[in-house]
């Protein structure tokens, strides 16, 4: 497992301000028709969208196939609560990193691990019997 955070990648600090994007979701921000502010009314969408193509970058490099991310995060969700969609709708990176064809997972707190979909083989996590490296985002 190879563990990266996006937002950090992007340039923002930890700990940060709470971000939320307006106009749709991950993929709306990838297309140009939604942006990221965060609490302080700062447009922060330069620094998501730099953070997921780093992330994406690294992922391509260690060759992995899935991407287990942090829940409901504006970055790493895979149904987040951050964004002006009815009932959620994927963060930046996740949205980015299922574009390219990698297989993304959310971890929730106290959720099992490995999660749904993946299995322990000889000590390695395997998705679906596809060995490959796995991102991680880690923390919040």
């Amino acid at each position: 497992m190879v563990p990266v955070c996006p937002e950090q990648l992007g340039g923002l600090s930890t700990p940060r301000p709470p971000a939320t994007i307006f106009g749709g979701d991950g993929r709306d921000v990838l297309s140009g028709r939604a942006r990221l502010r965060n609490d302080r009314d700062e447009d922060v969408t330069e620094a998501f969208l730099r953070g997921a193509r780093e992330a994406l970058g690294i992922a391509r490099a260690c060759g992995a196939a899935v991407a287990l991310l942090k829940d409901q995060s504006p970055s790493c969700g895979c149904i987040t609560r951050y964004c002006d969609r009815p009932g959620g709708g994927m963060g930046v990176t996740a949205a980015l990193l299922d574009a390219e064809g990698i297989r993304v997972l959310e971890i929730q707190p106290g959720g099992v691990f490995p999660p749904p979909g993946l299995e322990i083989d000889h000590g390695r996590l395997v998705p679906e019997a596809v060995h490959g490296a796995f991102i991680k985002k880690t923390g919040a």
